[in-house]
């Protein structure tokens, strides 16, 4: 069965290391097809203990949603040389790589992260859409189903669930991407993600 192009979401977080934000935080955009959601005010949440790295970080994800991501990447960069070993710092520092098409140091950025924290989840679903981007999708998926058994939240959960659907649709399998995108649309109750979902379960079930 042949499948077409569809612009649609990949979905991954940057500053998530808890559930409790408000609407007024959260940055959601959209290039090349790719949904991609933000939390600022890192101080004020937690995820940054130093207020200067905090401040840079929030001017990146500022950037990062006006597509600046160079200038989104130095002042990410600035913030890892106030606060390295960051775990959200390394992470955003390999999201903006990936969007700049330099996956290998995007890659070194993740295996770092896991290496200062192997259990923090958000690094495997991030890890896993920077080689989805680089057409790398089973080894993402590897990297999805690690990250997925470590998440406790059952909304992330959906988000990890999401991606995988899309990567084996993507590899022409599509028992996987339907399993997948069923149990995604079961978990997720983010309103403007749940929407993006729906319609690539709408595009899945076409072919």
């Amino acid at each position: 069965m042949q499948h077409f192009y569809i612009l649609t979401i990949f979905i991954f977080f940057l500053s998530c290391k808890n559930d409790i934000h408000s609407d007024k935080e959260k940055i959601v955009t959209t290039k090349d097809g790719n949904t991609n959601v933000f939390y600022k005010n890192s101080f004020e949440n937690g995820f940054i203990k130093d207020s200067i790295a905090a401040f840079d970080f929030d001017k990146g994800i500022e950037q990062g949603s006006q597509l600046n991501f160079k200038s989104s990447r130095a002042f990410f960069e600035s913030a890892n040389k106030q606060e390295p070993n960051n775990t959200i710092i390394i992470n955003a520092l390999g999201n903006v790589n990936a969007d700049l098409k330099e996956f290998g140091k995007s890659y070194e950025y993740f295996e770092k992260s896991l290496r200062i924290d192997s259990l923090y989840a958000a690094t495997y679903l991030n890890y896993g859409f920077s080689k989805a981007r680089n057409d790398e999708r089973k080894k993402a998926i590897e990297l999805y189903k690690k990250g997925i058994s470590l998440e406790r939240s059952e909304e992330k959960r959906g988000y990890f669930h999401y991606n995988m659907s899309r990567a084996y649709y993507q590899l022409y399998d599509d028992e996987n991407a339907k399993l997948h995108i069923n149990k995604s649309i079961e978990l997720v109750n983010d309103e403007v993600l749940k929407k993006e979902i729906i319609k690539f379960k709408e595009a899945i079930n076409k072919n």
